[in-house]
Parts: structure tokens; C-alpha cells; sequence
């Protein structure tokens, strides 16, 4: 049975258009073999009196267009048309060469939605709806790569999905529907794989066509709750909903520019009669609102930002039949795109697709590790036969223990018990004779405990104990760092100690033998990362404060470190930090986790380094981690771009990809432990199986340490 949606500026704007008409109703679910009971999320409140969500910054996402030339026409519009019959996608170059069809379905194929990284088209299809008749058709929601090809069907629901719209990193999509029946469409957001269904609007009013802001942080739609068609915000969860226009007329279709500050739409007089519809741009908080288009009985409608901001591609019936059209964003050098006897429709303009693989694989080793709560495992070539071995740093009463590699990625206990209560470990020459040794921290949270160890090689892989006691016996070492703190070239050591009233982590200095002494550092954030973020030549540290925000510490070469850059945030939790250079720019950016267990979980964050240690938002949105120390750094995919492997502890892990230019995609991939109650660690990457790629040797708290190994090269 056909869904039914209310057809709420159907005849309004103009009975045959198809582009700016979607049909829309009740209830969205992921894909399902049967229709699922309605999702019960909490109805938004609406205060008119709330402070508005906040604006975004003037900076947008990075993406490869936005270094384009001034005068270059970059990336790709995606759109439907009626030029071949029934309504299909399409996808031509900016410039309308380069033009391929991309669905060919009797059904009806339109709204398509291209994502802002390039490689995913959401779309609307009728194509399971073999009974209705448009514009009462039963509407599905589906994503296909951009070349049309894997089309995945992400609703099965008597309700029609409507214009559905990607958030800025390319894990969300919204869309509205009339979820409830009432005859009033609502807005959605659900994941890019049909999961979370979660409701934003819930009004005795039609709330359509949401739009996101460049930072994820709002949304911009179309709602008709004062009487007529208004432009109205609200924050990403449908909180502090507030109107943006408020005068007599229609403004319909919002579309936010890439830098965030100004919004596109359409307006036309009440119920759009006469048959007039003009384009406008105002500032992002309805301010300075400008005429793009003025054409007397014509309709110019349904604009889409080019990537770089700089120009606007939208559809008119100027020239007596729809047809795409494209113009400057101050509305000059107004070019048509398109021209044939088939109508075309609802452009959307995003950046090409990268080359990069946009999949990894990872496949479990066969072998099996004993359960021995191993937080941590150390991986280096300790007995000089050219593989990497790895030392498992076990909790409580087990030993910690050395398994050696036969090259192969399959591993033996070499027999050496090594340190009981074993937490943190760090690999590196500690004592200058050209081999690696150990350092390994203590925990032992409640009860007496354990001092932190050093561990000296012999050159094939046999440890002593240097014997030494470096005064922590007392506290609990939950991870260490080795690191030439004062450029004395030795590898000096960062303790983080972990005490339920708070304790400073400490530093200790190598006198270049292996011997360590407390250096009087403090430190108090509750994370740190090491890493030369001034490009002076000393490590520097960037530090999170819990429900502060973070900061950077500036190294004078000796060890001693002033305060440099700081940002507030409040959302900071424990969770980690992973500095690399993930734009591929020369520094070190920051990678921010907030997020552990059953506290408060918050998205991650990625902040750019300007090459001098001072850091702004990328304004990427990626998952919420719930790993003490999340992150693990490297070139996963062989693409050049550093990668993340997230141990995820009570969930399964998770792996992100650098598209090349320093935004990080959900691989898809979720790694699950030995049993659903692993408890993965830290993850550790290395070529273990020595096929030249990256694997990961995760530990596990509640089940056995796991090798993923790669295969994806």
C-alpha cells in the first residue's frame, strides 16, 4: 500500500514541479525486514526566548576544492531529470560537461543529496511503490556511491521520506517525514547507514527542508508554524528553535553557504501567486537579506552552494521549461547548464570524489593469547632478528610477559615473566647500547603496590630489572611515554599516575644509562600528548583539562615549559589525545577524544595547527569514543594520510580514514573482541605479519588480547 503524504506546497508552488514537491509522512526506521514501532526520543521544547544555537565560525570544513583558483569551477552537481522518460539521477562537472546518468529505474529516482566528502548520493525512490501515483508516492530513503553504483535502501516504512540533506561530516543525514500520522511533516536525522532514527521538530506545523551549518552544530528549515512559510535555525538535537524570517511572504529551502555565514533560499508572495518565485541570500542570522534573480512570472528555486562559496547552481523555468542553472553568489554571470525537452531538476554541488580507498581490511588472527587483563602491548624488534615482538603489559597477579615473533605475525611466550600490576609500557634505547629496553608503569588502583620498572636488553631479547626504584611504589602508573624531554638526546620518561582524588603526572630524566630521576615537573591535565607542535625542534606538550578545554605547554629546549595557545571547552573529558599531521600541511594537528565509559561521551575533535603551535577547529563532528586512551596514528590504507584505529573498550572498535586532506571518515569497519566483553585497551599498530602495511595488536581487559591483521594492500 502506496504511503501517503500530505501535500503541503503541492499546487502551491506549481502543480507539475517535481523538484521543489516531495511527498513526505509517517514514521522512518533503519532498514528492516519488518516495520518497527515508532522511535520514542523526547520531544524537543521550543523557547522562543532561548539563546539561539551559535553561528558558525567563518572557517569552513577543509576539502580539497577549497583551494581552488579564483576563477575554477570545481567539483560535481548531482540532479535528476525527466530527459530520458520516468525521473532519474544525474551527474555532470560544474561547468555541465562530463554529464552521466547514474540511476535508469521506471520508478521515480529524485532529490538527490551529494555528500560533502564526495563519495555518497542520498536519494528519494518510488521504486517500491509499484501501485501509486505521483505525487502520492511511497518515497524511500537510499544512498549510492557517486558513480551509481551499490545502492543501499536505508527506510522500509509506510511513511515518505522527504529532502534528505547530509550533515558536513558525512555520517548524518536529516530529512523530514510525517512520522506520527498528523498530517504535519517533522524533521529527522538518522546515521548515513539508516540507524538512530532521531526526531528534531514536533509541531502542530509543517517543519521541512533542513539544511546544516557548515560546523554540524545547527540547522536552517522551512516551517509554516506562524501561518505562512518562514526560515528558521535550531541547534543539531532540535533544541532553541528560532524564526529567521518572520515578514508576510513564502521563504522556502534553505541552503547554508560552505564558510556559514549567509543562507540561500527562495521567497514568492503567499501560497507563491503569482506564478513568481526569486532567489535571496541573507546573513546567517536573517540579517542583510538581498534579491539574487528578479524574472517576472518565473520560477528560480532550490539553490546549492559550490564547495568554495562562490557561486550558486539552481533550477528555473525562465527559458519555458526547467533547466539547471548557475550564477555568482552576489547573483551576476547568470549561465545556463542544461537544455533539452526533459525537466531538470533539484541540484545539489559537492566536491569530487577522492581517490583514496574509502575501505580498509582487517581480518583476526587465528591465534589465541591467554586472558590475563593486558592493558598494553609494546611492540619492537627485541631480539634482532628483524620482526616486531611485543611485550604484553598484564594487570593485577598476572606476570607481564615477552612473546616473540616467528615473522609471520605468529607469536611464542618466550618464558620471561616480567613485572605483575603492568599498566603503560614504552619501547625505546634507554641506556645507549643500541638495543630496545622497557619501561613499565605499575597500577594498582586499590592495596599495596608495585614501583614503576626498567627493563634492559641484552641484545637478544632477554630483560633484567635495572633494579632501580624511581619512588612511585605508592602511586598508581597508568601509562608512560618515552620522550627527549630536555634535548639531551636520551629518552627521558612521562608518567601518568591515576588517583581517585587526582594526582600530577611526573616526569623523570635519563642520565643516559638507564637510570631515571624525578625531574620536579607536575603536571596536572588530566591528558598529554607529546610533540614538536612549534616547529622549533623540542617536543612541547598539548594537554586536556577535564571540563576545562586544552592547552599548549612551549618546551625552551631544557625542559621547561611555559603556556602558549589555550581553548575553552567544557565538553573536554578524559578520552585521549592523538597528535600527527593529518592535513598533510608539515604539523602536528590534535585529535581529542571526550569521552570515557559511562561518563558523558561528546564527538571527537579535530583541531589544525598553524605551524606555530596555535590550533583551530577543523570543524569536523566525528563519533564519540568511550576508550580511556582511544587513539592509535597510522598510515592504515596506504594512501599517505595518517589513519585512526579507536579501541573502543566496552564497544567494538572502530577505524577512520584520511581522505588525503585531512577528514577523517568512518571506515564502516567494527572490530568485536574475543567476547562482548573484551574490554579492548590500547591498540598498538606495527607490520607484524611483514607484508609492509600496518596491523593492530589490541589489549583487552576482559577477554584476550586480539591481532587484526591487514590486508587491505
Amino acid at each position: 500500500m502506496p504511503k501517503s503524504y500530505p501535500i503541503v506546497i503541492f499546487g502551491l508552488l506549481l502543480a507539475g514541479l517535481l523538484a521543489a514537491c516531495r511527498p513526505d509522512s509517517p514514521a522512518v526506521t533503519p532498514a528492516a525486514t519488518a516495520t518497527p514501532a515508532p522511535p520514542t526520543a523526547p520531544t524537543p521544547t521550543i523557547a522562543s526566548t532561548a539563546a539561539p544555537p551559535p553561528l558558525p565560525a567563518s572557517t569552513s570544513i577543509p576539502t580539497a576544492e577549497m583551494t581552488a583558483a579564483p576563477d575554477s569551477l570545481s567539483g560535481r552537481i548531482v540532479f535528476y531529470s525527466e530527459r530520458a522518460g520516468a525521473p532519474d539521477i544525474y551527474r555532470m562537472n560544474a561547468d555541465g560537461s562530463d554529464l552521466r546518468q547514474l540511476t535508469d529505474d521506471p520508478a521515480y529516482d529524485d532529490s538527490p543529496a551529494l555528500s560533502p566528502d564526495g563519495t555518497r548520493i542520498a536519494f528519494l525512490t518510488s521504486r517500491h511503490d509499484l501501485t501509486g501515483a505521483f505525487p502520492d508516492l511511497a518515497y524511500e530513503l537510499y544512498v549510492m556511491d557517486s558513480d551509481g553504483s551499490h545502492p543501499r535502501r536505508l527506510t522500509t516504512t509506510p511513511a515518505a521520506e522527504n529532502h534528505p540533506a547530509w550533515a558536513p561530516d558525512s555520517r548524518r543525514i536529516s530529512f523530514d517525514a510525517d512520522y506520527d500520522g498528523d498530517g504535519y511533516a517533522e524533521i529527522y536525522v538518522m546515521d548515513a547507514d539508516g540507524g538512530n532514527v532521531t526526531r528534531l521538530t514536533a509541531n502542530q506545523a509543517n517543519d521541512q527542508f533542513a539544511d546544516w551549518a557548515p560546523d554540524g552544530k545547527s540547522l536552517a528549515f522551512t516551517s509554516d508554524r506562524a501561518g505562512g512559510y518562514d526560515l528558521y535555525v535550531m541547534a543539531a538535537d532540535g533544541s532553541q528553535q528560532r524564526p529567521l524570517t518572520t515578514d508576510a511572504g513564502w521563504e522556502l529551502f534553505p541552503a547554508w553557504s560552505p564558510d556559514g555565514t549567509q543562507i540561500a533560499f527562495f521567497a514568492c508572495d503567499v501560497r507563491c501567486q503569482p506564478n513568481r518565485q526569486d532567489l535571496y541570500v541573507m546573513q546567517a542570522d536573517g540579517s542583510d537579506r538581498r534579491r539574487l534573480t528578479e524574472t517576472p512570472r518565473t520560477v528560480d528555486e532550490d539553490p546549492a552552494w559550490s564547495p568554495d562559496g562562490r557561486y550558486l547552481v539552481f533550477q528555473s523555468d525562465r527559458d519555458g521549461n526547467y533547466e539547471l542553472y548557475r550564477m555568482r553568489a552576489d547573483g551576476t554571470d547568470q549561465v545556463r547548464l542544461t537544455d533539452n525537452a526533459g525537466g531538470d531538476y533539484w541540484p545539489a554541488w559537492g566536491p569530487t570524489q577522492t581517490t583514496m580507498p574509502l575501505t580498509l581490511t582487517l581480518e583476526k588472527s587465528a591465534q589465541t593469547f591467554p586472558a590475563k587483563e593486558t592493558y598494553q602491548i609494546g611492540l619492537g624488534d627485541f631480539d634482532g632478528d628483524g620482526d616486531l615482538d611485543a611485550v604484553f603489559a598484564n594487570m593485577a597477579a598476572h606476570d607481564s610477559k615477552l612473546w616473540l615473533n616467528d615473522g609471520t605475525g605468529v607469536f611464542t611466550d618466550s618464558g620471561q615473566m616480567l613485572t605483575r600490576q603492568g599498566h603503560g609500557v614504552d619501547v625505546g634505547d634507554l641506556d645507549g647500547d643500541g638495543d630496545l629496553d622497557l619501561f613499565m608503569t605499575c597500577a594498582h588502583f586499590m592495596g599495596s603496590g608495585k614501583p614503576s620498572k626498567v627493563y634492559l636488553n641484552d641484545g637478544a631479547g632477554v630483560f633484567q630489572d635495572s633494579g632501580q626504584d624511581i619512588g612511585d611504589t605508592d602511586l598508581s602508573g597508568n601509562a608512560v611515554t618515552l620522550v627527549d624531554i630536555d634535548n639531551d638526546d636520551d629518552l627521558d620518561a612521562h608518567v601518568m599516575y591515576y588517583e581517585i582524588h587526582g594526582m600530577p603526572d611526573k616526569v623523570y630524566l635519563n642520565d643516559g644509562r638507564g637510570q631515571f630521576s624525578d625531574s620536579g615537573l607536575a603536571l596536572t591535565p588530566e591528558d598529554i600528548a607529546w610533540g614538536d607542535v612549534d616547529d622549533d625542534g623540542d617536543v612541547d606538550i598539548f594537554s586536556k583539562t577535564y571540563k576545562q578545554g586544552y592547552a599548549v605547554w612551549l618546551n625552551d629546549g631544557a625542559g621547561q615549559f611555559t603556556l602558549g595557545w589555550q581553548m575553552t571547552d567544557e565538553t573536554a573529558m578524559y578520552g585521549g589525545v592523538g597528535l600527527g599531521d593529518f592535513d598533510g600541511d608539515g604539523d602536528l594537528d590534535a585529535l581529542l577524544a571526550n569521552g570515557f565509559r559511562n561518563q558523558a561521551s561528546f564527538p571527537t575533535r579535530l583541531l589544525w595547527n598553524d605551524g606555530a603551535g596555535q590550533f583551530a577547529d577543523s570543524g569536523q563532528t566525528l563519533n564519540a569514543t568511550i576508550g580511556f586512551e582511544s587513539f592509535a596514528v597510522g598510515d592504515l590504507n596506504g594512501d599517505g594520510a595518517l589513519d585512526v584505529y579507536v579501541a573502543q573498550m566496552d564497544l567494538p572498535d572502530e577505524v577512520w580514514l584520511n581522505d588525503g586532506n585531512g577528514t577523517l571518515l568512518d571506515s564502516g569497519l567494527r572490530l568485536v573482541g574475543s567476547s562482548p566483553r573484551s574490554m579492548t585497551t590500547k591498540a598498538t599498530l606495527g607490520d607484524l605479519d611483514g607484508d609492509g602495511d600496518l596491523d593492530a595488536f589490541v589489549g583487552a581487559f576482559g577477554g584476550q588480547p586480539e591481532i587484526w591483521f591487514n590486508s587491505t594492500l
